[in-house]
């Protein structure tokens, strides 16, 4: 929060992924992604990069110390 009277800014940056379509043909679980059509049994509402890194970090910390962080939506997957 920035008090009255002073300026701030906020800087924001986008990736852009672009995919081979041969990607596709190849096995989700081998690739270790998904496409936003294939995404059938997340708890999120749209698949995105961001989405994508938040399940990956849910994972590991799962994984590590079978907890995650408050804020992580919990669906008893790992």
């Amino acid at each position: 929060m920035v008090p009255t009277g002073f300026e701030g800014s906020i800087q924001m940056s986008l990736q852009n992924t672009i995919n081979d379509l041969g990607v596709r043909d190849i096995n989700p679980k081998l690739r270790k992604c998904i496409f936003p059509d294939e995404n059938n049994d997340s708890k999120y509402k749209y698949y995105s990069y961001t989405t994508c890194v938040t399940e990956c970090l849910k994972k590991a910390q799962i994984k590590a110390c079978n907890c995650s962080h408050y804020n992580m939506i919990y669906d008893g997957r790992i």
